[in-house]
């Protein structure tokens, strides 16, 4: 028997064994859901035997708080999932008691864990959702920071019609002020500066920006550095293209 774990536009599992009813089997294994949930389509029979394909009926963000429950189930955890999309991504938020070692020293764990979820789920998806993982509003305060950094910052370049940057911040700060930018279309932002100095611009919509956006966003490291807390950034408002604080 052979399987194969690939994904287009819908998450399934296609496995090819000597009969219909063997392949259909180990699709349905393959996919990890009930029968109920998928439907079947047959590839055809090959030198290797049939080829069936279960298709899940589940949508992205059921998925991927699916594939986060049988991670924690895996680890023994009893915790409360609560999931929802906005702008492209996927906010999967997990709560419960003693969680403080699925988030680890810095956030490290947590940062493993939003990694391995997203090589998963966008495996079986294209186009690729980017999942954002809180533990125990671990990083809750941190996406509302940026956030209403970026929702100030938006308003600036509306007033005044010009670029600006934000002071520096970490690799994982500036991911996920690339991200949450999703959130307010006709911006885009890229990264400029090195080392320590490396920081965030956000420019209004230019034809020849947003390629240049997108690839910045993929340069950002998953690293595990330390969060920097909300409450050390009281001079990280910003600036804007012309040096200006932002208001």
């Amino acid at each position: 028997m052979r399987a194969k774990d690939r994904g287009i536009s819908d998450a399934y599992f296609e496995a090819v064994a000597p009969t219909y009813d063997e392949a259909k089997t180990e699709a349905l294994k393959g996919i990890r859901l009930s029968e109920r949930e998928v439907r079947f389509n047959e590839g055809g029979c090959g030198p290797e035997g049939m080829a069936v394909r279960a298709v899940s009926f589940r949508t992205r963000l059921q998925e991927a708080t699916s594939d986060l429950e049988i991670f924690i189930k895996g680890m023994d955890v009893d915790a409360k999932i609560s999931a929802r999309e906005e702008a492209g991504l996927i906010f999967l938020s997990i709560d419960g008691d003693a969680l403080g070692f699925l988030i680890g020293r810095g956030g490290s764990s947590l940062e493993s864990i939003e990694y391995l979820l997203n090589i998963i789920h966008n495996r079986r998806f294209t186009p690729h959702r980017h999942i954002i993982i809180d533990i125990g509003n671990y990083r809750s305060r941190q996406l509302e920071f940026i956030d209403g950094l970026l929702l100030r910052a938006v308003q600036h370049i509306a007033n005044r019609g010009t670029p600006y940057e934000f002071r520096p911040m970490s690799p994982k700060e500036r991911k996920l002020t690339h991200l949450l930018l999703k959130k307010y279309p006709g911006h885009v932002s890229i990264s400029v500066g090195e080392d320590e100095d490396r920081r965030v611009e956000i420019h209004p919509v230019k034809e020849e920006l947003i390629e240049e956006s997108e690839t910045f966003l993929e340069d950002e490291p998953d690293d595990t550095e330390p969060d920097t807390p909300p409450e050390d950034y009281p001079d990280k408002w910003g600036m804007d293209g012309e040096g200006s604080p932002l208001d």
